[in-house]
C-alpha cells in the first residue's frame, strides 16, 4: 500500500536525520537537558495535534505521552527509535502541520542552547569574580 510506504521512507529518512553515533547510545540515556528538551518539544506539540483535529486517543497522542513518561528510563536509541514513530506518521497529516511541530523543535533547541550559554556564562562571570 502506498500511504505505509510513504510511512517507511520518513522513518528511513528521520533515521538519517537523527544518527545516534555515540558510543553509548544502546546502553545510556540522553542528559537531563536532552531529555527537558524533548519533553518540552512533545509538550508543545500535543496542543498542535489536537488543535488540527487529532484526537487524544489517536496512537500519536498516545505514543507521545508515553515517551514523555518513560523518557528517563529509556535508552538513546530506544528515545530516538519512538521519535521516528511520532514523527513519520506526523508527515502524513500534511506539511501545514508538519512544519508547525518542526517550528516547536526548532524553537525549543535554540531556547535550550540560550539557556545553557546563559548558564555557562554565569559560571565564568562567576569565576572570574571569585578569581
Amino acid at each position: 500500500h502506498p500511504e505505509d510506504e510513504f510511512e517507511q521512507f520518513y522513518k528511513k529518512e528521520f533515521d538519517e536525520w537523527f544518527e545516534i553515533i555515540e558510543d553509548d547510545a544502546e546502553t545510556m540515556p540522553f542528559d537531563t537537558q536532552r531529555q527537558l528538551l524533548i519533553i518540552g518539544v512533545v509538550d508543545k506539540s500535543i496542543p498542535l495535534l489536537m488543535a488540527e483535529g487529532v484526537k487524544e486517543d489517536d496512537p500519536l497522542i498516545q505514543k507521545a505521552n508515553l515517551l514523555k513518561q518513560n523518557i528517563s528510563r529509556l535508552t538513546k536509541k530506544q528515545v530516538i527509535a519512538q521519535l521516528r514513530e511520532i514523527f513519520a506518521p506526523l508527515r502524513k497529516l500534511g506539511w501545514d502541520i508538519t512544519k508547525k511541530v518542526y517550528e516547536v523543535a526548532k524553537t525549543e533547541t535554540i531556547a535550550s542552547g540560550f539557556r545553557l550559554v546563559i548558564s555557562n556564562l554565569s559560571e565564568v562571570a562567576l569565576k572570574y569574580l571569585e578569581g
